[in-house]
């Protein structure tokens, strides 16, 4: 995949989560939360690589399929690289972003996190709907023969 279409991509999905920063470290795009970077868009090797935080259980089940990979140098905490080589599902880089995010946001950012992400109050109920509720039900007699 092209890295700049990679990197506005995901600029988009980190910049929608709550006050994310942007900013480059060793020259590469890093998103931040906090003081703390979460996802890197990285080349290693000649191959460009999204490279986000994980915890080391999520990196061992992670880097069981060829498309993910230790982090070099940081991979020991955690941080996992996936190649930009094949084709990218979205969705699971989303998800991916997020559980990075979840890893090193501080409180409050979580909190204003899950608070967008909460399902809203459901309708209160319209007037005819609590008339409705409110009727009796009919009892039937008994039947004689």
């Amino acid at each position: 995949m092209n890295p700049a279409a990679a990197t506005k991509k995901l600029r988009a999905l980190s910049m929608a989560l709550p006050e994310v920063v942007e900013t480059v470290t060793w020259g590469h795009p890093t998103w931040l939360a906090g003081k703390k970077a979460f996802v890197v868009i990285e080349p290693y090797k000649g191959e460009y690589a999204i490279a986000f935080k994980a915890t080391v259980a999520d990196q061992t089940a992670l880097t069981m399929d060829p498309r993910f990979y230790a982090t070099p140098y940081t991979g020991k905490h955690g941080w996992t690289s996936l190649r930009l080589t094949e084709r990218v599902d979205w969705r699971e880089v989303r998800a991916l972003v997020e559980s990075a995010y979840r890893l090193v946001a501080p409180k409050r950012m979580l909190a204003k996190l899950d608070a967008s992400s909460a399902l809203p109050e459901p309708a209160p109920p319209t007037a005819r709907a609590q008339r409705l509720s409110r009727k009796p039900t009919a009892k039937r007699r008994p039947r004689t023969s």
